[in-house]
C-alpha cells in the first residue's frame, strides 16, 4: 500500500496542463472560488458600511495569506535542513498562503455574533463552528467539478486549514467549543487529510500553526489600526516610553482589562507580564494626535503597524528543534502572544464593549434566527422554491443521516453576505418585500 503523500487528492485529476505544482493549484482554486469572493461582503468586527474604510473578511484573509507566506519563507531560509522539515510534516509557502486565503470561508454574515447564534440554533442537531464550516465548504459545498463535491484539495492544504484537528466531543466533560470538522458529514475527508500524521495526533500541522499565528497577528494589528482611524481607540493618549509610568488613559485601559478578566467564569488577574506586554505594544503605537485623516497620521499608523508585523514575523514562531511525535511542532517567543493578546484587549475595551455595538449585534442575532428558521421550515416541507438554486443539487444528493436540514440551513446562511442576509430578512418579515424582477439572492 502506497504511503500517504502531501500531494494526494481524494479524487484523481487529469494530467497537468500548465506549469503549476499541486500546491499552487490549491491556492488558485481557493482564490477563484465563489466562497472566497463572498468574503468582501462579510463583516470582520463592524460593517464596512459604517462610513470609513475598515477590514472585511476578504481583506483580512488576503493579509493572513501574505503574513503566513512570509513566515514560511523566513523559516525555510533559516532552516535549510530538509530532514527536520520532513520530520515536522513538511513546509511549503504555497500551502501556508492557501490556508490563509481559506481560513475564514465558513464564517456567516455579521461576524462572530452570528456564529454564536448558529451554535445555539444547532445545539441539538450537530452544532455549528466556523472552522468546521470552512472545512465543509472546501470539501463538500464549493463547486469545481461535476465528478465530485468540493475543491478536491491536497492533503497538505486541507490539514493546513484545520486549526483544530478534532471533532466536537462530549467525552470527559463539556463539549469543546472549537473543532475542525463535523463528524456526521466530513469524517472521511478529515481522515483523508490527516492520514499524514500519527493516529490520535491532536496537534496542528506545521503549516496550520503558521497560518493560525498569522491570523492572530493580522487581526490584532488591523483592528487596532481600523479603530484608531475611526476615532474609537485613542492611541495618542495611550502610548508612553517603556521606562515611564502609564498615561492616565493607559492606566484606565489596564484597570478595565483586569476588571473584565476577574469577571470571567475562570477568573484571571492582570499580572506584571501583562503590563510589560501592554507597554511593548503601546510604545511603537504612540500617535501624536487623534486621527483626522492627514497624510502624516496615515503614514504614522502604517509605520507603527509595519514595525509590529515585521517584528512578530521575524521572532514570533520557529520550528521545534527537539520535536518528537506527540509534541507541538513549533515554539513561540513567549512575549509576543502576550503582546498580541493586549491588542485584542484594547479592541475589547474601546470597541466590542460599546453599548452601540451590543445593540447592533442583538439585531444581527435576530436576523440570523429568522433566516435559519425560514430555511429550516422550507427544507422540512420540501419547498425548494424558497431555497437558493445553488443548494438544490446538494439537497437532492445528500445522505439525510449525515447532512440534516439544520446543517443545510446553516450552509445557506453561510453562503450569504451581510447585505444579502439583510435583504432576505426584510423580504421574509415583510418590512421590504421587494419585487420579483429585482433579481435573486
Amino acid at each position: 500500500m502506497t504511503a500517504p503523500s502531501r500531494h494526494d487528492r481524494q479524487h484523481p485529476i487529469s494530467e497537468r496542463i500548465d506549469q503549476r505544482n499541486e500546491f499552487q493549484r490549491d491556492r488558485d482554486r481557493i482564490l477563484y472560488s465563489e466562497a472566497f469572493r463572498r468574503l468582501q461582503g462579510v463583516t470582520q468586527v463592524v460593517s464596512a458600511d459604517e462610513g470609513w474604510v475598515v477590514h472585511n473578511r476578504l481583506t483580512h484573509s488576503l493579509k493572513v495569506a501574505q503574513v503566513a507566506r512570509r513566515i514560511a519563507e523566513r523559516i525555510l531560509d533559516e532552516n535549510p535542513d530538509p530532514t527536520l522539515l520532513e520530520n515536522l510534516g513538511g513546509l511549503d509557502p504555497e500551502v501556508c498562503e492557501a490556508a490563509g486565503l481559506a481560513h475564514d470561508l465558513g464564517h456567516p454574515p455579521f461576524g462572530h455574533v452570528a456564529e454564536e447564534a448558529l451554535q445555539l440554533l444547532t445545539e441539538d442537531s450537530g452544532h455549528f463552528e466556523g472552522n468546521a464550516q470552512t472545512f465543509r465548504i472546501l470539501t463538500k459545498i464549493e463547486p469545481h467539478s461535476s465528478s465530485y463535491r468540493g475543491l478536491n484539495l491536497t492533503r497538505a492544504t486541507l490539514a493546513a486549514v484545520t486549526k483544530y484537528p478534532m471533532a466536537r466531543t462530549r467525552s470527559g466533560g463539556p463539549p469543546n467549543s472549537k473543532y475542525g470538522y463535523y463528524s456526521q458529514s466530513e469524517a472521511d475527508e478529515f481522515t483523508f487529510a490527516h492520514a499524514l500524521f500519527e493516529p490520535g495526533d491532536r496537534f496542528k500541522s506545521l503549516e496550520a500553526e503558521i497560518m493560525d499565528f498569522a491570523d492572530d497577528i493580522t487581526f490584532a494589528i488591523h483592528d487596532t489600526e481600523d479603530f484608531y482611524r475611526a476615532g474609537l481607540i485613542p492611541l495618542n493618549e495611550l502610548g508612553s516610553d517603556l521606562a515611564s509610568v502609564l498615561t492616565p488613559e493607559a492606566l484606565r485601559l489596564k484597570e478595565d482589562i483586569d476588571r473584565r478578566w476577574r469577571k470571567r467564569p475562570s477568573p484571571a488577574v492582570f499580572e506584571d507580564k501583562h503590563l510589560d506586554a501592554l507597554k511593548m505594544v503601546l510604545d511603537p503605537l504612540r500617535m501624536s494626535s487623534s486621527y483626522s485623516g492627514l497624510q502624516e497620521e496615515r503614514i504614522d499608523i502604517k509605520k507603527a503597524a509595519s514595525h509590529l508585523i515585521s517584528d512578530w514575523i521575524r521572532r514570533g514562531i520557529n520550528l521545534n528543534p527537539d520535536y518528537t511525535k506527540g509534541q507541538r511542532r513549533v515554539v513561540f517567543d513567549s512575549r509576543i502572544p502576550l503582546q498580541i493578546k493586549m491588542l485584542k484587549e484594547l479592541v475589547w475595551t474601546y470597541v466590542i464593549d460599546r453599548p452601540s455595538l451590543a445593540l447592533q449585534q442583538a439585531g444581527y442575532r435576530r436576523i440570523i434566527k429568522v433566516l435559519f428558521y425560514f430555511f429550516l421550515k422550507n427544507l422540512k416541507r420540501g419547498e425548494l422554491r424558497a431555497i437558493p438554486l445553488q443548494f438544490h443539487g446538494l439537497i437532492a444528493d445528500r445522505d439525510m443521516g449525515k447532512e440534516s436540514n439544520h446543517r443545510i440551513a446553516a450552509d445557506i446562511i453561510c453562503s450569504l453576505t451581510d447585505n444579502q442576509a439583510l435583504i432576505l430578512y426584510r423580504r421574509i418579515t415583510g418590512s421590504d418585500p421587494g419585487g420579483i424582477l429585482r433579481g435573486a439572492i
